[in-house]
């Protein structure tokens, strides 16, 4: 028994070891932040922070938290991480203006976080400071019967409860739309076969225009 519990700590460490790592860039353009003549980013000694669940959620300018690096002539501010691969990365960005750690310089307060959805390359997310991330309303009660499987899946991925679906999209990471269906009277699964393995969001939508979105796995 125990050389199986070894043999099993082994392979997973292994596993570990092996899984596949992105390198997740974030850009961020601080004109806003100049235009709504914010104190901190005045002064001289202002620096520009990210930190998420990536990090544990450390205090900006503390633990592992990002800084980034002004690029030369811009109001542009970048700095990469590493992560793994087919993962979703919550994030959040801050400012600090004295050199003193602080959660008060952030681009609003509460809800809701930033998000990376990364699969198996590199993915770069672009955005200006405090320009909110688009949240589509969701009724869940109009579509609780919808479900979706396998996940992961290689080439049919099945949707049961379509009947006041009225149409379905397949978008990817980079918020493209790969495919979108307007016709579903008779349509009871996609097909994915023919896409990239990666991470793709597939959304249903009914005449209300509430959504219902499912992470999807494409092996």
């Amino acid at each position: 028994m125990r050389k199986i519990t070894t043999l099993i700590a082994a392979i997973l460490l292994v596993v570990g070891l092996n899984a596949q790592k992105v390198t997740l860039t974030f850009k961020v353009n601080m004109q806003p932040a100049i235009d709504a003549d914010l104190a901190w980013f005045k002064q001289a000694s202002a620096t520009v922070w990210i930190t998420g669940d990536f990090n544990g959620w450390d205090k900006p300018s503390e633990g592992e938290s990002l800084k980034l690096a002004q690029v030369s002539g811009t109001v542009i501010y970048t700095g990469s991480i590493e992560v793994d691969a087919n993962t979703t990365v919550l994030f959040k960005t801050f400012g600090i203006g004295d050199d003193v750690a602080t959660w008060d310089n952030g681009e609003w307060t509460g809800d809701p976080n930033r998000e990376a959805v990364l699969a198996t390359s590199d993915l770069t997310v672009e955005y200006n400071w405090a320009e909110k991330p688009v949240v589509e309303s969701v009724d869940e009660s109009a579509l609780a019967s919808v479900s979706m499987y396998p996940n992961p899946v290689s080439g049919e991925l099945f949707i049961n409860g379509l009947e006041n679906v009225s149409r379905i999209t397949v978008t990817n990471v980079l918020g493209q739309v790969v495919k979108n269906i307007t016709n579903v009277a008779n349509v009871t699964s996609v097909d994915m076969s023919q896409l990239e393995k990666g991470i793709y969001l597939v959304s249903v939508v009914d005449a209300n225009n509430n959504v219902k979105t499912v992470r999807i796995v494409k092996q």
